[in-house]
């Protein structure tokens, strides 16, 4: 429910304002000093590269959606959103086979089972810094 009350309010937001990249840092400046503020922050290994490659690429993710929301209908972006699973297949299927992804599976004490690894050697062997 609050999905869909978020892209309804954003789709009004940018009809309204045409301005859908200011919309996107407003939010995102609110989300920040908000996170900020509620949480104690503990930095270990690998900070430095995560700082430089996840948030850049959220930040294009969430302009392009709100860009996209300024030229289709909902319910067109709706559907554009979800076939990102779709691309997602593909290209993991073009890229690993079947053997090289490894899951490790814990048993827990109530039985039930908790996979606590997943090791490619493909993936172990790109590295961004």
């Amino acid at each position: 429910m609050s999905s869909l009350l978020m892209s309804l309010a954003n789709k009004m937001a940018v009809t309204a304002t045409d301005a859908p990249l200011a919309l996107t840092a407003a939010q995102m400046c609110f989300t920040t000093l908000a996170a900020c503020a509620a949480c104690d922050f503990h930095f270990g290994d690998g900070t430095l590269a995560w700082a430089f490659t996840v948030p850049p690429l959220f930040v294009f993710m969430l302009c392009a959606s709100m860009l996209s929301m300024e030229f289709v209908s909902l319910g067109a972006w709706v559907v554009i959103r979800n076939l990102g699973p779709i691309v997602t297949l593909v290209v993991e299927s073009t890229f690993l086979t079947q053997t090289d992804v490894r899951i490790s599976y814990q048993t827990q004490e109530h039985g039930s089972m908790r996979p606590t690894t997943c090791t490619s050697p493909k993936l172990e062997s790109l590295s961004l810094f």
